[in-house]
């Protein structure tokens, strides 16, 4: 299972991926010892190429947190946008961002790439609650018709 898995993520075949998922949903366990899941190698192979469509068919199968973010940590530092918003939300990004900077220093263009989209996170975050704040506000307002 693990290796058709890691094959077809490092060659992009998502309907493989699709096939092999499926076969696997009624499966409760699905790590190979440890706490390594049977989707995490090729969960990283995914990334490392910019497989998009295959991160995503993986997650279920894997676990995007395991060794500090690695797939995430792969996808930043090859650039592979569209592999980082999937990852994004359900990685742990402080540590990516913290071996990220370990390996290539604070100042590096990578570090600083990753610190100002965690500010732009922070910003839509804050945005979102506002608008939830005042939506919740305005419910509670008698509706007004507005003349056309």
């Amino acid at each position: 299972g693990a290796q058709i898995l890691h094959v077809a993520a490092l060659h992009d075949q998502p309907e493989v991926l699709a096939l092999v998922a499926t076969h696997l949903a009624g499966k409760k366990d699905l790590r190979m010892g440890g706490d390594v899941c049977l989707g995490q190698l090729a969960l990283l192979a995914a990334a490392s190429q910019g497989h998009t469509e295959c991160v995503r068919l993986l997650l279920p199968l894997s676990d995007p947190k395991h060794n500090n973010s690695e797939a995430l940590r792969q996808a930043l530092f090859r650039r592979h946008s569209a592999c980082v918003d999937v990852l994004w939300g359900v990685s742990d990004v402080a540590a990516a961002l913290r071996t990220l900077s370990e390996q290539f220093g604070a100042t590096s263009s990578l570090a600083r790439l990753v610190e100002e989209r965690m500010q732009a996170e922070a910003q839509r975050a804050a945005l979102h609650e506002q608008v939830c704040h005042h939506a919740d506000q305005q419910q509670g307002a008698p509706k007004r018709l507005s003349k056309i």
